[in-house]
């Protein structure tokens, strides 16, 4: 167990801050005095005067947008730019891997991938600088189905997948200069992520019922929107996030990887022991895979 040390206020960048995840995490951390700035593409003025958080504009797949944001912070801060930095920037394109326009997957990494890295690119100079009593550290929101993929979801599964590497070969980059990087995979979370899923569902549904197989998929794509719409209503809602970021932050040595809610553990050490034959047999009847 990780014993938390107090730490002094810190500036708080958090990618996709204006809702969800991000902006449980952004409500926390500015409640408990840390200076926070919530970057989205969604500018969300409510935040800042209700909250007392400084909401931005972000666009994590364009370069100027990243500087701006960036500059704007290290100016505010005398140089020092933000000590956390929360990648939780995303979005979730379902559907089958024969039917996801190219395009989709293309625009999905750009946002879920090289979005985190360019950002993360941008913040760890002035990182590097930070003195041994008041470190930095970075703060990658992943996914459970990262490691644990299922059908119908393939390009967010990928991203989150391709997401772990990054953590990994970055956590062992910065250890140097002495910035923790931490990966926390959330299991299904109650926010309007699932109901954006259920948007891009349906447009991807729309877009390609004319293509050929597209008849094939029906059955499951009705059972994904369903499954869909069973943790959208009752998986826990995103404050159990924020309380693991908040952990993360605050502890002298944080983990390396948080699953929350932390019965996801059980389920991930299950999925490592039971024989692909089985788990592909559960994926096939939850999303009415099987003929």
């Amino acid at each position: 167990m990780n014993r938390a040390a107090p730490r002094s206020r810190l500036t708080v960048l958090i990618t996709g801050g204006a809702g969800g995840i991000g902006q449980a995490a952004a409500r926390q951390l500015a409640g408990v005095g840390h200076a926070v700035y919530a970057a989205d593409v969604v500018y969300d003025q409510q935040q800042t005067t209700e909250h007392g958080i400084t909401s931005m504009p972000l666009d994590v797949t364009n370069r100027d947008s990243i500087a701006a944001l960036v500059n704007r912070i290290t100016d505010e801060t005398d140089g020092a730019g933000p000590d956390v930095l929360i990648n939780c920037a995303g979005y979730s394109t379902p559907g089958p891997i024969e039917l996801i326009p190219l395009s989709e997957w293309q625009r999905l990494f750009e946002v879920n991938l090289f979005g985190l890295v360019a950002v993360t690119q941008a913040c760890v100079p002035s990182m590097r600088s930070r003195t041994s009593q008041q470190p930095a550290r970075i703060i990658n929101i992943g996914s459970l189905i990262g490691r644990l993929p299922h059908p119908l979801s393939a390009p967010y599964c990928a991203s989150k997948h391709a997401l772990v590497a990054v953590n990994e070969a970055l956590r062992c980059e910065l250890a140097q200069f002495g910035i923790p990087v931490i990966l926390i995979e959330p299991g299904p979370i109650r926010t309007p992520f699932f109901a954006q899923m259920q948007d891009n569902l349906d447009r991807v549904r729309a877009t390609t019922r004319h293509e050929p197989g597209s008849e094939s998929y029906t059955e499951s794509l009705k059972q994904a929107q369903a499954v869909f719409e069973y943790y959208g209503n009752r998986a826990p809602g995103p404050d159990v996030v924020a309380d693991c970021i908040a952990r993360a932050i605050q502890a002298k040595r944080p983990r390396a990887h948080y699953t929350v809610p932390r019965h996801n553990t059980l389920r991930r050490m299950g999925y490592r022991v039971m024989p692909t034959w089985l788990t592909d047999r559960m994926m096939r009847r939850l999303f009415h895979l099987d003929r």
